[in-house]
């Protein structure tokens, strides 16, 4: 039987079995979770508030409409059925990590510690608990804590590849590269198939230099999952750097395919096609990044940059400074900016924002050589000739 057959049959007879008896709480419970599985969302919803209805103290039914709730965004409503449960079970170690996540999506970090930290205090062993404690404390740069959390989970399940993959990361940030591979390699070492674990690895291995090795996993994740956007969109900047311009254009589109809402892979489609000279076809996929994400300061950046060189100035000004504003210290956009100003002769704005890039990097080479260029234009020789002998140390520190 089909697997899509089977999943009508099973259906069948979830409605048979409430046709029956429509006070069946167990049945309302089981076909939402089922609907929930198919992703029918608001179908799922239905049944766990069906039963609800009949039994409004049940545990089982308040956790994984919680869940439910919690994975359709709406974060208060599913708080809510998380505090019922912990009211009627306060001991339920899952509902206090899945409490704690929800928390963390909320940005109430130290709520969603003291939930972890619960979660431990009534069952020491439990892996995933220290797997998102260890990540909570990941997130909030306390490294050697959350490497104590990930090698006590490991301690009590050395097979967790989860655990393995996560503790990689941290091991990679901390800059401690060889014992970050073994811990990427031991989690991709078990029978769970993780997709994004061999992508992981693979962004790894191209921050290394090796990009034949990267690329393998990233087929390999590709293999697993043909849709994953993520996979699509690195192995397209990977692509790049490689030189192959074509076959990067493919996987981005493919990204933007997979997840029409990415606006990391617009952005990098946009990048290619510019440095293409497909300029109208970029400017599409930067309005299109920007539309997903207004406030990235890279796509205003770069879209600048793109209108400036079509010589839309105004255009080009009001991106530069979008991206100011979300990057203020940006010594690109800042000299650019100036760049820019210098080329529509407001001369003083220019000179402001030559400066604030040499704030930022008192080294820049580029701005130091623009900044010169600008003074030799005003007369101000002598200025002129420091700016370009620092631009010329600069170039030498940078050989």
């Amino acid at each position: 039987m089909k697997e899509r057959d089977r999943n009508e049959e099973t259906e069948k007879q979830y409605k048979l079995a409430l046709e029956a008896d429509p006070n069946d709480i167990d049945s309302h419970f089981n076909y939402g979770v089922f609907l929930y599985e198919m992703g029918r969302m608001k179908e799922a919803e239905v049944q766990y508030k069906l039963g609800l209805k009949i039994d409004p103290k049940d545990v089982s039914v308040h956790s994984n409409y919680g869940l439910l709730l919690y994975e359709m965004s709406r974060m208060e409503e599913a708080e809510k059925h998380y505090k019922l449960v912990l009211k009627i079970d306060p001991k339920n170690v899952s509902i206090h990590i899945n409490y704690g996540l929800l928390l963390e999506s909320l940005g109430r970090m130290g709520d969603a510690e003291k939930h972890y930290k619960l979660a431990l205090k009534i069952d020491p062993k439990d892996v995933a608990t220290h797997a998102n404690y260890g990540l909570l404390l990941s997130k909030l740069g306390r490294v050697k804590e959350a490497e104590i959390q990930y090698k006590l989970g490991l301690e009590i399940d050395k097979d967790e590849p989860l655990i393995h993959y996560n503790y990689g990361r941290l091991l990679s940030k901390m800059n401690r590269m060889e014992e970050a591979e073994v811990q990427y390699k031991l989690a991709l070492k078990t029978d769970i198939k993780i997709a994004t674990i061999y992508c992981d690895y693979g962004n790894f291995l191209q921050r290394m230099g090796r990009e034949k090795e990267a690329e393998k996993q990233y087929k390999l994740a590709l293999k697993i999952d043909p849709n994953f956007a993520a996979a699509h969109n690195n192995y397209g900047v990977l692509l790049e750097m490689m030189g192959n311009q074509a076959k990067a254009e493919k996987q981005y589109k493919l990204a933007v395919e997979a997840n029409p809402n990415y606006a990391a892979a617009y952005y990098n489609y946009g990048n290619i096609l510019n440095e293409m000279g497909r300029f109208d076809e970029a400017e599409k996929q930067y309005q299109l990044s920007l539309e997903k994400d207004p406030n990235s300061a890279d796509a205003h950046y770069n879209y600048g940059l793109l209108l400036h060189n079509m010589n839309r100035m105004e255009e080009a000004e009001v991106q530069y400074k979008l991206s100011l504003e979300n990057d203020p210290k940006s010594t690109e956009a800042h000299c650019n900016y100036g760049l820019l100003l210098h080329d529509m002769n407001r001369m003083e704005e220019a000179e402001v924002q030559y400066k604030l890039a040499l704030e930022a990097d008192p080294e820049d080479t580029d701005t130091h050589w623009n900044y010169g260029v600008l003074l030799e234009e005003l007369g101000r020789k002598e200025e002129a000739a420091m700016q370009y002998l620092l631009a010329l140390e600069a170039s030498y520190d940078d050989v």
